[in-house]
Formats: structure tokens, C-alpha cells, sequence
């Protein structure tokens, strides 16, 4: 089993030989005990694949009687929107269940559900094939129109088939799934022509011709993100995207595309800053279409050039007196409002990361930093003094296009190192755990004390032979919190100023763990190395093997 996963008779690695046998007698000796498949493949018959057929050492070797079927006859006609015949169309008949009809969404749904078209695959749909697949049971036939548009599929074996048809020019046509058994030459694929859009664009120098793109994207008919890579559309990268350049004379053609609204935009620089600004208009479905495309059809549409609005944040970065070599530097974005996709599920805040992804740099040498091609809008700005490590300063600020925001920064930080004590006849180097240190805190939850640690910007490290250390932490008051595995949890006011140390006793041995607790973090500790709120265990649990 396994040998066979293709269509006509393709073979994997364990399919053996094909071979013809006088008589159509065939034996196959030498066989290792498993689970075989028998394919048999021979002229003006069709395909056959026998049931799973058990080969054991102990047992007789099966003796089969195999009766060929010369298969149906399958045909019909591809035809374009006039009723006219498309000649040279590729016709593809796969293997289907029924239950595809009501998944494939009608034409052109390339994988994704009616309801949802455009908002993701349907990996329901996609399990089932591959299930097909595995056991042996998926088979495909392809076939060409000639010079009237008939396509004609002989010796098919009974079964569920679905139809595809695919021409230059054209939108792809899916059929419904249809049950097979008998003759069959009544099938009619309609296949819609695709469209172009046409204009000129305006607003960019003649130095900058090279560097300007337009672009075309569909917006979905039932609301919704765009799909940018694939589905609906026909041959030669027809999808709901399309890009191209400008001529000289401004003038620029988008073909191939399907039948649609469309919004249409000319831009210099990476398609990446023009979605930056596109995507929340398009998930709060802000955006209006600028022309629909029509088979077959030249839309016009002339445009002035849209600059994306990207500026520069760039400065240095002092620490204790000293450039802060190393230093790591984030932006992250600050959304105005939240939205709820269709599903249900994460708003604009998780999508947003396909658009305006958080910008990093690190600090040079020299103490400097710059962030390029930075989207206008609000964002906030950290400095940590590795990328794992606690948050030494926040602050917001408002990026604006073509436009470089110079901040300058002087950080003053100290250390915490410690040490623990514990009752006598106890090892303190075999106590693992952490400890965090919680800015402007006196007292601890005794509930939820992970997600109070991270809401509270709570610097962390870990016990290490019965030690502590804090490398960089800025002035100020602190509550100590020691979680030391399978023992109480204890805390302790603490304040920084310069080099300080402390000695923590450690509390009480416990029975029973708290859930969010007494267990180490992942790598990363040490001074500040833990990701804050769960180390390296994102979210406070123990992800193993990391």
C-alpha cells in the first residue's frame, strides 16, 4: 500500500514495474508480508485498482480472478460567453465526493468555500482529498478541446467526477461533482473571457519611471480581505492581484483579470508600503471600488501617483554615560480602533501584523540607531537592553510621510544581585525558579500572578546555584517576587539606585505547586534573558523541548 498515489497508474517508490502477461496470467512473488494494492492498466479498458490485499508469510497466496470493465464514455463541449467553441482548453476530470458541490462555492472558488470566498482555505475540503489520496483512490484524466470545443474522456471507471476546464483568456470553469455510471456526453463548460484595465497615470518625474508600479485588487464580493494570492481568476497569474509597470508616456495596461470591482493605484516603492496603508480600509471595508472589469473588455481608469507615506526614526541611545552598543530598539504600531473579522475571530490588532509588522533596529557602536520606511501613524517606542529583555523605556510617537523624527535618549540603570537562604540541611544551589522584580508594586496577587507580572512590566531572571542577578535595571522602587520551584511564593521590597545586593530567604516547601508557579522559564534567563510573563514558555506554560 502506498505504491500507487497518482492518477493513470503514476506509481510512488514501492509501485512496481509495469508488465504484460500472456493470457492475463501474472504472478508477483517475492513479496514482503504487508497490505498491496494491484493496478492494471491495458488498452480500451479502464483503470483498475484492486481492494487491499493482505500477503502474509504463513498464509496461501491469494488467487484472484480479475474481470477488466471497458470503462464509460465521457464528453461535452467547452464554450465561451457568445456560445462560441474554445479551442486547445484544458479539461481536467478528477476524483470528487459530492459533498464538494456544496463546498466548492460555483465557479472558480480555487479551493475555498462559497461563504467564505476570499477569506481562507477550506481545509475541510483539503483533508478529504488527501485522504482520497492516501488510500489510493484519487484519479485524474485530462483531455483537450479540439477545433470545436468537444473534449472526450473514454474507459473511466464508475465513480464521483468533477469537471475543470482552463483556456488562455479565460476564467477557469469548475463543474459540479456528478455521479458516474453510466455513458455520459451532455456537459456544457462556459467559460467566462477575463478583462484588462487600461489608463494612464500621472504625478511622477521622469527619473522615477523605472520605480513606478500599478496595481490592481479585487475587492471580494461578499466583503472581506482580498485574496492576494490565488483563487478566483483564470490563466497566466490571473488572481485577484495584479501589478505592472508604467510606460513612458504614463500609459499602463493590467490584463488577465477576472470579472470584478477593483481598486486601482499607481506607486513608487514596495507593494508592501501601499498595502501598509490599504490593509485597514480593506478589513473595516473602507474601501470603494474604482472600476469594474468586464469580460472580454477594456476598463479605463487614470490616476495621479500615490506616495506611500513612509518616514524615518533615527537618533542615539545613551546608557549610564556610555553608548548603548547592543541595545535593541522596537516600534510597535498603536491601533485607533479594533475590528472583528467574519469569523469571529482576531481583530485588527492580529492583522494588522500582515501590513505594518513592529519595526526593529539595533544600537551601533556609535550609540545610533535608524528605522527606514516606517508607515505614518502612532506608534510606540521601547528600548530594551536585548531583544528578551525587560522594557527599560517607553514612549509614544507620531511617524509622519517624508518626514525624519531625531530622538536622543540617556538611560540610567543600576543592578540587583542575590542571593537565597533556606532551612537548614537544605542544598540552596539545588533550588530552580525565578524571580521578577514589579516597578511600583508593594503587594502580590495571590491568584493570576503571571498575568499580573506581565501587565506590570516585571523585569525576570533566573535562580541559578542559588543566585540572582538583575544587569540592567532602571532606578526606582521594586517588589521582589521569588518563585522557587515547588515552594511558596515570597516577595520582598527592594530599591535600585546603583549596585545593589539582597539576600532573599526562600519560602516554605509545598505539596502542591500554584498553576502559575514555581517552575522554571524557558532559555533566556539570567540577568534580564527571560521573555517578561513567561520566559521562554510563552505564556507561562512548560513547552518542552525548547
Amino acid at each position: 500500500r502506498g505504491g500507487d498515489r497518482g492518477s493513470r497508474g503514476r506509481g510512488g517508490d514501492n509501485a512496481s514495474e509495469a508488465q504484460t502477461h500472456s493470457e492475463g496470467k501474472f504472478v508477483a512473488d517475492g513479496l514482503q508480508e504487508g497490505v498491496y494494492q494491484i493496478i492494471i492498466e491495458a488498452p480500451n479498458y479502464a483503470r483498475y485498482q484492486s481492494q487491499e490485499i493482505e500477503v502474509r508469510h504463513s498464509t496461501p497466496a491469494p488467487d484472484l480472478t480479475i474481470a477488466l470493465d471497458p470503462g464509460i464514455y465521457v464528453a461535452g463541449v467547452v464554450l465561451d460567453d457568445r456560445g462560441e467553441p474554445i479551442a486547445n482548453a484544458e479539461v481536467e476530470m478528477r476524483t470528487s465526493t459530492l459533498e464538494d458541490g456544496t463546498q466548492a462555492g460555483g465557479n472558480n472558488s480555487g479551493g475555498r468555500t462559497g461563504d467564505n470566498r476570499g477569506r481562507g482555505f477550506d481545509f475541510a475540503r483539503m483533508a478529504q482529498s488527501w485522504m482520497r489520496g492516501r488510500n489510493g483512490a484519487n484519479l485524474q484524466l485530462d483531455a483537450r478541446t479540439d477545433e470545436d470545443g468537444l473534449f472526450v474522456f473514454t474507459h473511466v471507471p464508475p465513480g464521483v467526477f468533477q469537471l475543470t476546464a482552463k483556456a488562455t483568456g479565460f476564467t477557469d470553469k469548475r463543474g459540479e461533482p456528478f455521479q458516474l455510471d453510466n455513458n455520459k456526453s451532455d456537459f456544457e463548460l462556459l467559460l467566462q473571457p477575463l478583462g484588462s484595465i487600461v489608463g494612464t497615470v500621472t504625478g511622477f518625474r521622469a527619473e522615477e519611471l523605472g520605480q513606478v508600479s500599478v496595481g490592481a485588487v479585487m475587492l471580494p464580493e461578499n466583503g472581506g480581505m482580498p485574496n492576494m494570492f490565488g483563487g478566483r481568476g483564470g490563466r497566466g497569474g490571473s488572481n485577484s492581484f495584479k501589478t505592472g509597470k508604467v510606460e513612458a508616456d504614463g500609459s499602463y495596461r493590467l490584463e488577465g483579470l477576472a470579472m470584478g470591482n477593483y481598486v486601482v493605484r499607481s506607486w513608487i516603492g514596495s507593494t508592501r508600503q501601499l498595502m501598509q496603508q490599504l490593509g485597514p480600509d480593506f478589513i473595516t471595508g473602507n474601501l470603494v471600488a474604482d472600476v469594474n472589469v468586464r469580460g472580454g473588455k477594456d476598463a479605463e481608469w487614470n490616476m495621479t501617483l500615490t506616495r506611500p507615506l513612509v518616514g524615518i526614526v533615527q537618533g542615539t541611545v545613551l546608557h549610564n554615560g556610555n553608548n548603548a552598543t547592543g541595545f535593541s530598539i522596537e516600534l510597535r504600531k498603536k491601533e485607533t480602533e479594533t475590528t472583528t473579522n467574519e469569523s469571529g475571530g482576531r481583530g485588527w490588532g492580529g492583522l494588522s501584523r500582515m501590513f505594518g509588522r513592529n519595526k526593529n533596529a539595533t544600537v551601533s557602536a556609535s550609540g545610533e540607531f535608524s528605522i527606514k520606511d516606517v508607515a505614518a501613524g502612532l506608534y510606540e517606542l521601547r528600548i530594551s537592553a536585548s531583544r528578551r529583555g525587560g522594557v527599560l523605556l517607553k514612549e509614544p510617537l507620531q511617524v509622519f510621510g517624508d518626514d525624519v523624527l531625531v530622538r536622543t535618549y540617556s538611560l540610567q540603570t543600576g543592578s540587583l544581585k542575590g542571593t537565597m537562604t533556606a532551612e537548614a540541611g537544605v542544598d540552596i544551589k539545588t533550588i530552580g525558579g525565578r524571580v521578577s522584580v514589579v516597578p511600583n508594586q508593594v503587594v502580590a496577587p495571590t491568584e493570576n500572578l503571571g498575568t499580573w507580572l506581565r501587565e506590570n512590566g516585571a523585569f525576570d531572571a533566573r535562580i541559578r546555584d542559588g543566585a540572582f542577578s538583575f544587569e540592567n535595571v532602571p532606578g526606582g522602587s521594586y517588589l521582589l517576587v521569588m518563585q522557587a520551584r515547588n515552594r511558596a511564593v515570597t516577595t520582598q521590597p527592594v530599591v535600585v539606585v546603583g549596585e545593589e545586593v539582597v539576600t532573599v530567604p526562600v519560602g516554605a516547601v509545598v505539596a502542591t505547586p500554584a498553576a502559575n508557579g514555581n517552575a522554571p522559564r524557558g532559555p533566556g534567563g539570567g540577568g534580564q534573558g527571560g521573555r517578561r510573563g513567561g520566559g521562554g514558555n510563552r505564556g507561562g506554560g512548560n513547552r518542552r523541548g525548547r
